[in-house]
């Protein structure tokens, strides 16, 4: 057993049994080793902001955003989603990757709202909008403030959030500001 779900961490699992082996570790130790696993902040972080159960992924690439969208799908509830494109340096400056992902498969997904952000807001609003989802459910925010607040203000009560890797550390600093997180 491992904490966190999707084939991608499974594969990453069996290379790291694979190469325990290899090295003579035994397999009751490996188990040992998942079992002390511990999600890692951003990827697959659940918390919760009020009543709202939230799950931020952190989304850098196209395979990446494809294996997070392959998990939400499974998601029967109703719930809204954040997805917040930065594009600093360490983000990767380009962002055309955006147009490699499967966005179109989230038609068929439970979405009820959907809220842009970043400073590449307009962007992945024109990438949601061309994958085929309802621009009248789509709304941008202005800042990460504005983020907080609509999921305080969420009709539903699960939040998905997508974030490239600075927004992601952004985001986390102001929920830790707010209480929402720890460090």
């Amino acid at each position: 057993a491992i904490p966190v779900a999707g084939l991608y961490n499974i594969y990453n699992a069996l290379a790291a049994y694979s190469v325990a082996r290899e090295f003579g570790v035994s397999p009751e130790a490996i188990e040992a080793g998942f079992k002390q696993a511990e999600r890692v902040f951003g990827r697959q972080e659940f918390f919760q902001v009020g009543d709202k159960k939230v799950l931020l992924n952190l989304v850098k690439n196209p395979v990446g955003l494809d294996q997070v969208l392959a998990l939400i799908k499974l998601d029967p509830e109703p719930y809204n989603l954040v997805a917040i494109l930065n594009n600093r340096y360490a983000d990767g400056t380009d962002v055309s990757w955006i147009w490699d992902g499967h966005y179109e498969q989230m038609v068929d997904f439970p979405i009820q709202e959907v809220y842009t952000a970043g400073m590449r807001v307009k962007d992945m609003t024109k990438r949601l909008e061309v994958a085929g989802l309802d621009s009248n459910r789509i709304h941008e925010l202005a800042s990460l403030e504005e983020v907080v607040a609509a999921i305080e203000a969420s009709t539903t009560p699960h939040i998905h959030i997508l974030a490239t890797y600075t927004a992601m550390l952004d985001l986390r600093k102001l929920l830790v500001a707010k209480g929402y997180l720890k460090q």
